[in-house]
């Protein structure tokens, strides 16, 4: 979030668990935290944005609901702790081990103990995942999935939005441009 303060923009996977973790594991509005990055981005596109706010918490009914773990994530594309080192100068000498989990560093040379996360992130995650599929696996959601996939999903070759079969195969054929 400080990088986003500072320079307008999160990549795709830092969008993704941004919301990830704000709605599932944190329980905010995905209306209100889609509102609350779109007056942030530099580049907010509200046709990009608000059908990637809506599956990154999981409400499009057509994708599996991701949910991330900003302790992983750092580990996985932070190995060395360059980006969280930058954006969170105070950890700066914290050993790379805890790095990602400075609130477990028993010698903090911070000049007090670096505050305790705000949640667990496994249980929140255990919690939200359970949530989730609870409500995915009910008559009205997969009947509301299903209509959502029939009008916007993935169809066959020769099918048209309502899934009967297209008039002529030239409706669906893709123009190919030989340069």
């Amino acid at each position: 979030m400080r990088y986003l303060a500072a320079t307008g923009w999160l990549n795709f996977r830092a969008r993704a668990m941004v919301i990830s973790v704000g709605c599932a594991q944190l329980g905010i509005d995905w209306q209100r935290a889609g509102q609350f990055l779109a007056s942030r981005f530099v580049d907010y596109d509200p046709g990009i944005h608000w059908r990637q706010v809506q599956m990154q918490a999981g409400l499009t009914g057509i994708s599996l609901p991701r949910l991330y773990n900003p302790i992983k994530q750092g580990h996985d594309h932070d190995p060395l702790g360059r980006f969280t080192r930058r954006y969170m100068p105070e950890l700066t000498h914290v050993p790379d081990g805890f790095l990602q989990k400075p609130w477990k560093w028993p010698q903090s040379l911070l000049g007090q103990k670096y505050p305790k996360p705000i949640i667990d992130i496994t249980t929140a995650t255990k919690e939200a995942r359970l949530h989730l599929w609870t409500h995915h696996k009910t008559k009205s959601y997969s009947d509301l999935s299903g209509e959502v996939m029939k009008k916007h999903g993935a169809r066959r070759p020769n099918q048209n939005r309502h899934g009967t079969e297209s008039k002529t195969n030239a409706q669906n054929t893709q123009l190919n441009f030989d340069l």
